[in-house]
Formats: structure tokens, sequence, C-alpha cells
């Protein structure tokens, strides 16, 4: 069957203009039909341009067909969720329209059905709407958002021009912890509730986030599976598998900063009770003396033990909860149902977050397994955070126990070898089979330039030199080039020293712009330059050559300070083992060959990848890193810049 679609001649070709057959993705999803045939877990790595998602989506949907029973495919970023649901899954559906199942009287042979599940954030709400609006709301923003409420069938926020900071869509988007969900008047028609039952129960493949995929364990964990995010399936297709154990940390653990408790108190200013705006400001102000704590204390470290004082937040929060509670109970019956469905909503988000609090303050030690921090993001604001690093066991009795999953990405292997991402997953060596992907691309349209100047440890003398690298290359080549860095603080230096020296080259700073806007940018004006940290070493598409060159500052080693790797020292190295090779290296390697995949995207594409760390050869790790790269790629022997519009000008020429 998978030779019948993907071969010469075969069904993919009658609907796609120019089709070739991509040995690579025939052989990635004959790997994924036998995977789910036999109903083992498979750990696959489909290179850039493989074409992985119908390499699998294929696969599938024939499985949901022949079983009966929905495959979920989980993805970790919408842009890649977008893309399957409104232009892979509709192709898939068309390639195998009247060409499976059993024609009978009732009609002719059935069409792949397919249904995709986002978070309910991402919907408008019309409760909130219609009360900004009674509250004589009149913000341009909120004119914007309402007139369009009034209009849209679906309330999803893809749909929008505009991309709203998070406060302002926070307060007209649907949230768990405000949902009044059945007592809401809205509620037959909601966008989010809507957007999750419409063809839910009858799709055959449904596709969600990670996100999602976690709170469907927690919500079944939670009622018995009596209440669900996701229809019942047996067939798991985590794409992008790489991201699936750092989104599980994180999802299992929390992030509590000053902002959060005055988002989560300010339902109380809505309460008509002299005492409501007492409990507000009460939590307010023991949140802001506890964060002002915590910046005081705050250092590098992991927390070894509870912190030991709270500043009455714990009792804040517990306290207007009884008056809540009391205020909700003393409502007549007729009152207003939606206020006080929300009240007892936040209740639960309060005792919570009071909770999480305790937990890491006034107990006696610290849970195992979790580790916790003070984080200080570049721009200084503090907040208190825990991750759960120990998710094996998790990932294992919700998904792997019983389920068939198949695990993809550009980057999962280092080498042909998936032993790190399976330890990370929690997989056995007997539990899974393994395939890494022939790439389509020619290795040889790649150039490697590691430019001679001084090392990475040498950090002040390093971050000068890369500076006047990005300068030099930027301005040969009239821009076309993207500059990928580890800290933002060598983002800054760089970005400093070029937008005083280059002239008649677009800079385009990460966080100046929304990420989609920059990339049409730099698509469009030819001449821009992209300066940027972690958040575009992945999810960045610019085939052709609008993007020529890559420079990458240094290996993408997670900082000695990172929370997990600190926590994984301590585990890996009591054990007798060494945490910078058996977990920092294969990570960066990993990192690395995501941010590589940024600039070949297409057959016809060539380039130059400029790695400005020299560890590569001065050390004896550094071969590891040329996993990163495509095997068979070019190197410059003298490492000189002239390198690389020189490889460009021959390849144009």
């Amino acid at each position: 069957m998978i030779n019948d679609i993907f071969g010469e001649g075969g069904w993919l070709s009658e609907h796609l203009d120019n089709y070739k057959t991509r040995p690579g993705q025939v052989e990635l999803a004959e790997a994924i039909d036998l995977a789910l045939e036999e109903g083992h877990h498979l750990l696959a790595e489909g290179p850039t341009g493989t074409g992985k998602s119908m390499a699998y989506g294929i696969p599938a949907a024939l499985h949901a067909f022949t079983t009966e029973q929905p495959v979920v495919i989980v993805t970790a970023n919408i842009t890649l969720q977008e893309q399957l649901y409104h232009k892979d899954l509709p192709l898939i559906a068309d390639i195998l329209d009247g060409r499976l199942g059993v024609e009978d009287d009732e009609g002719p042979l059935p069409r792949l059905k397919f249904h995709l599940v986002k978070g309910m954030a991402n919907y408008v709400c019309k409760d909130k709407i219609a009360e900004l609006e009674a509250a004589g709301v009149m913000d341009d923003w909120f004119e914007a958002i309402a007139g369009w409420a009034s209009f849209t069938q679906t309330g999803d926020k893809s749909e929008l021009d505009v991309e709203y900071p998070r406060d302002i869509w926070g307060s007209v988007s649907c949230t768990p912890d405000d949902c009044t969900k059945s007592e809401c008047k809205y509620i037959e028609s909601c966008f989010a509730f809507k957007a999750r039952g419409a063809g839910q129960g009858t799709a055959q493949v449904v596709v969600t986030n990670y996100h999602m995929l976690y709170t469907d364990i927690m919500v079944r964990e939670a009622t018995g599976n009596q209440v669900s995010m996701l229809p019942p399936y047996k067939v798991l297709i985590m794409d992008e598998a790489h991201e699936a154990v750092d989104i599980a940390m994180s999802f299992n653990g929390f992030e509590l900063s000053p902002a959060v408790f005055k988002w989560m108190a300010k339902g109380l200013t809505k309460v008509a009770h002299p005492d409501a705006d007492r409990h507000y400001r009460a939590i307010v102000r023991c949140a802001d003396n506890f964060f002002s704590n915590l910046h005081g204390s705050w250092s590098y470290d992991i927390l070894r033990k509870p912190l030991g004082y709270d500043d009455g937040l714990v009792f804040a929060l517990r306290d207007a909860v009884n008056f809540i509670r009391a205020f909700c109970e003393d409502q007549p019956k007729n009152e207003d149902s939606r206020t006080v469905s929300r009240l007892k909503t936040m209740t639960k988000s309060m005792l919570k977050k009071a909770d999480e609090v305790e937990g890491v303050t006034m107990n006696d030690r610290l849970p195992e397994g979790n580790v916790y921090y003070i984080d200080k993001n570049h721009k200084g604001y503090i907040s208190l955070c825990c991750k759960v690093v120990e998710v094996q066991d998790y990932l294992r009795q919700h998904i792997f126990s019983h389920k068939t999953v198949i695990a993809v990405s550009a980057t999962l292997a280092t080498g042909s070898s998936f032993k790190f991402i399976a330890n990370e997953l929690g997989l056995h060596k007997e539990e899974y089979q393994g395939h890494v992907g022939e790439s389509p691309f020619n290795p040889e349209r790649v150039l490697l330039v590691v430019p001679d100047i001084p090392a990475p440890k040498q950090r002040d003398q390093h971050m000068a030199s890369v500076a006047r690298v990005v300068e030099h290359i930027a301005k040969d080549l009239k821009g076309r080039t993207m500059a990928l860095f580890t800290s933002y603080k060598a983002l800054e230096h760089v970005n400093k020293h070029v937008s005083q020296r280059l002239k008649g080259v677009k800079i385009l700073v990460q966080g100046e712009l929304p990420k989609s806007r920059i990339i049409e940018v730099f698509k469009k004006e030819k001449n821009c330059l992209i300066l940027a940290t972690s958040s575009f070493w992945q999810g960045v598409d610019i085939p052709g050559q609008s993007l020529s060159c890559l420079i990458i500052d240094k290996f993408p080693f997670l900082p000695p300070s990172d929370p997990v790797l600190k926590y994984l020292e301590e585990v890996i190295e009591a054990d007798g083992g060494s945490a910078f090779f058996e977990y920092s290296i294969p990570k960066a390697v990993i990192a690395l060959k995501q941010g590589v995949g940024r600039l070949i995207r297409t057959e016809e594409d060539f380039g130059v990848v400029v790695l400005c760390d020299n560890r590569i050869d001065t050390t004896g790790y550094g071969k590891q890193f040329l996993k990163a790269f495509p095997v068979g790629h070019f190197r410059s022997d003298t490492g000189s810049l002239a390198d690389v519009s020189g490889f460009l000008n021959d390849m144009n020429s």
C-alpha cells in the first residue's frame, strides 16, 4: 500500500504537480506503517526535507481506517498543527478518497475525517466580551476584537491579523481558571466548546499539542476517566518528539510571579462586598513582599531546602477562599450565577497556588524528583519555578505502557543512536525500534566555515570577534544572513555593534517584532539580517537565497546555571557517570542540529554555516558536533570569511 501511494505514478503523484519520489520519505513511511501494524514503539529521525508529515500522516490515516480507531498526532508548535489541519490532512483525505473502506447501500466509500484540538486560550470568550461591553470599555483594541467576535464563525485567534499582547488577549479569551462551563449563558454557542466537540467523536485523525496531551492525562486522572480532552486512542504520533520531555517537565511543575497572583485575585475586585477589596489588596501586598524577598535572595543555584518564609501569602490566599465561599453561600439562588461560578472556579486556582507556595516555603523538605529555583529573565523579572525532572515514570504510566507510540523529529538521534532520547523518554533498548532517514539534500551544497577567533571561554574577546564576523558577512552579502545566539547578552552586544556600522541592511531583532513578522519581512525584503536566540533555532522556514548564511555564535550548551542541568549533574555524578558527556553534549548536539536545519530547506537551496566555536577542532568532544551537519558537507580549510561569498558565488554560477 505504501508504494502504491508514494511510488512513481502512485496516488500522491496524481495530486501533486512535479511529484518526485523521495527514498527517505518512503522508507520512513514504511517503518511507521510496520510499527503501527505490529504495535511496537518507533523512534524515527526524518531529516529536513524528508516530508515527515506525509510520511506519518498517511500511515496514520490507513491505520485509523483499518482499525476503526482514532489516531492522535501531537506537535510542539501551532504552526505545524495549522499546516497539518489546513494543508496536509486535506491532501491525504483527497488522496485516499474513494479508495478505502467497504462500499455499502448507504452510499459511497467514507472520506477521512480529521479534527484539530487547541487549548481554550486560543478562543475568544463571548461572556468576557459581553462583560467588557457592559462596563463601557472603548479601547481601540477591544473594539477591533469585539467587532471580529461578532461575525467570526470559529472565534480562533489565528484568524486575526494582529498578534495581541498576552495581557490583552487574556482579558477576552477563554481560560480554564475562570470558565463557568455549563453555567455560562453562552455555553451553547461557546467557541471553545464547539471547537472541542465538533467532529472529535467521529474524527479518525486528531491533531493537538503537547500541553493538550498532558492536560488530557491530568483531567482523566482527576476524574477517573469520566472527563477527557481527547477521544479514546491507542496510537499516538509524537512529532517534534525531542521537545516532549522538556514540555512534560514544565507542564507538571509551576511558575509563580507577582503577575500570576494579581491576575488570579483580580476577580475579587468585581465582588459587591465591602471586604472584597481588602482581600484583593492583601494578596497583592503579600505577593509583592514575597517576590521582593525572593529577589534579594536570588542566586544561580537551585533551592536545596524550603525557603522558610512566605510573607503571609499562603494565609492571604486561603483567607480569601474562605471569604469567597461564604459570599457565594449567601447569594440568593436567582442572583447572577455567572459571578458565583467564576468565583468558585477562582477558589480552586487560589488553593492550588497556596499549596504550591507552601510546598516550597514551609514544608520540612522539598519533594524528590523536582527541581525548585528562582528564575530571573533577561529583563530582571523574578519568578519562583518548579520542574518535575523525573518524568520517565509519568510518560511510561500514561503513554508508553498502553499505547503504540511513533516519536518523530528532524533531530532525534545523535549520530545514528537513539540512546539519549530513549533514556529521556524512559524507554529501554528492547522496547523500541529506531529508524534514521536518508536526507534528500545534497550535502555538497553546504559549506562549514569555522573562523580563527578566540575560544568562547575568552568571553569578551569571543563576543567582540563574533560581532565583527556578523558585521563582515552581513555587509558582504548585503543581508541574507541569520545569526543565532545562545544568550540575550551576546545578541544585545552584537546588535549594538552592527547597528552602528551596517548601512543598507535592515536589522531584525528578536523581541522587537513578532517572530512571524520578522520572517515575513526577511523573506520579502532580501537585504535583511536576523539576530535571534533560542526560539529561532527551530520552527523557522526560509527557503531560497533570502537566507544564504547562518552564523552560530557557539555550541548551544545549556548554561551552567540551568536548574535541570544542575539537578542532573548531582544525580548522574552520584551514580558515577558524567553529566557533561551523558546529558550536556547530546542535548547540545540535537540543539545545534536544529539550528543548522534552518539553512537548507529545499533541494535547490545552498548556503554557508559559520560556526564561531573552535572547540569543534580543539577538543576531544568537538567531533561529536560534526553529527549536527549533513554527512559529506564541505569544510573551509582556511576558516577565512572570504570563503563565504566565494562559495555562494561558485554555487550561483
